[in-house]
């Protein structure tokens, strides 16, 4: 849930519930035809609401009753979706794009490796290709660029702190991409009967004022939950779960699985 908006993609399904205050709500649901890569709800300058797919094949848009209003098609894929303002930042392939709220590519920024996932907090972009970790304004300069010790899997940010997530580590760094914490899981991962499980739901990863929190796998059945205080660059505490939480939220220094 992301304000007030409950978002869920199924295969070739998108399922949208906005709620409000009153408990009014209006949802839909519509086939797109092939799988979700990432999706994001957001509210434009006019006050409406909308909703981005990005596919393997390319980029949906909808309003808020499930209209569709535009299909772009990207033949390398969207991998990662922010959104700024108006403006969308698709990654796709080696190219990081910057659309129009009309959908035209306004300017295009060429990557080194290929776009997998990104984040955006206070006119900030931040994008993962393979290794390499960039930050980026939305006039599509690149502010900094860094490879990162191992190859991730998401990231997150939030209030100058951003967190990228690996099989078995998490890593610490700040708007600049000053370095500030790497945690490495000191416990076995467990054999690959699980694999699959945790290959099809998002990572665990959040990032709230005061740390950085995320889930990895022990064993074969159960995970230890990892908060990193990237001020000081910490561990806070590890705990372990005997459940697999779909996503970790942190909020007003509590953590929500």
């Amino acid at each position: 849930m992301k304000g007030g908006e409950l978002q869920y993609v199924g295969l070739f399904i998108v399922f949208v519930s906005f709620c409000t205050g009153d408990l009014h709500y209006n949802k839909w649901h519509v086939p797109i035809g092939e799988p979700p890569e990432v999706v994001r709800i957001y509210v434009d300058s006019s006050g409406q609401r909308n909703v981005i797919v990005g596919t393997e094949k390319g980029l949906y848009f909808f309003n808020e009753d499930g209209d569709r209003l535009h299909y772009r098609p990207f033949s390398a894929g969207v991998k990662a979706l922010s959104v700024i303002g108006d403006y969308i930042f698709i990654g796709s392939g080696s190219y990081l794009y910057m659309l129009t709220p009309d959908f035209r590519v306004l300017k295009k920024r060429k990557l080194r490796g290929t776009a997998r996932r990104s984040c955006e907090d206070e006119n900030r972009i931040f994008i993962l290709t393979g290794r390499r970790l960039y930050g980026i304004t939305p006039d599509l300069t690149v502010t900094w660029s860094k490879e990162i010790p191992a190859h991730p899997e998401t990231l997150a940010c939030r209030n100058g702190f951003l967190g990228v997530r690996g099989k078995d580590w998490l890593y610490a760094l700040t708007y600049e991409g000053d370095s500030l914490c790497l945690y490495r899981a000191d416990f076995e991962s467990g054999d690959n009967r699980f694999e699959w499980f945790r290959t099809l739901y998002p990572k665990p990863l959040g990032v709230g004022d005061h740390c950085i929190a995320a889930a990895f796998p022990r064993g074969d059945s159960s995970l230890v939950l990892v908060s990193v205080g990237p001020e000081e660059g910490e561990v806070l505490f590890k705990k372990e779960l005997p459940y697999f939480p779909v996503s970790v939220t942190v909020f007003k220094d509590n953590i929500y699985l």
